[in-house]
């Protein structure tokens, strides 16, 4: 079998010609091999970059929620609740940052910071963004992943 990670469709040296159909073949080269979920005890192999599997990473999930503070204590208060109201008013659309949408409007349900509270980021207006749920929760994943050092 053959692997590449070349992207141009039909390009020499990304297909497997099978002479005897004349067809062209893909396949994707594997990102990672399979490694047994990082749960104890639990042999259930993975190629999922946080290390579990499927079952046990809806637990590390759940974990880490209930670890976190409340949202008041982590200053998404009345004080948020108001701020959230007058940006989603004034960018009533999602920026769609990751181009999910086709250039199609959507309407924005989530206010994000652009940098995260976390990191420093403030809840200046230039630092706060409309976005859809699905875009934010993207976001968001992909931000607790960099954290990570993933």
């Amino acid at each position: 079998m053959v692997y590449s990670r070349c992207v141009r469709p039909r390009h020499p040296a990304c297909v497997l010609t099978i002479p005897a159909f004349g067809a062209w073949l893909m396949k994707p080269m594997p990102n990672r091999a399979p490694r047994p979920c990082r749960f104890a005890g639990c042999a259930e192999l993975t190629t999922a970059a946080h290390g579990f599997c499927v079952q046990h990473r809806r637990e590390d999930l759940k974990r880490w929620d209930a670890e976190r503070e409340s949202s008041a204590r982590r200053g998404y208060g009345a004080r948020w609740r108001k701020l959230r109201l007058m940006v989603l008013r004034e960018e009533p659309l999602c920026r769609d940052p990751f181009a999910l949408h086709g250039g199609e409007p959507v309407p924005a349900t989530d206010v994000d910071h652009i940098k995260p509270k976390r990191l420093g980021g403030t809840d200046a207006r230039g630092n706060l963004q409309s976005l859809c749920h699905t875009c934010h929760s993207r976001k968001s994943a992909g931000e607790v992943f960099r954290d990570e050092g993933v």
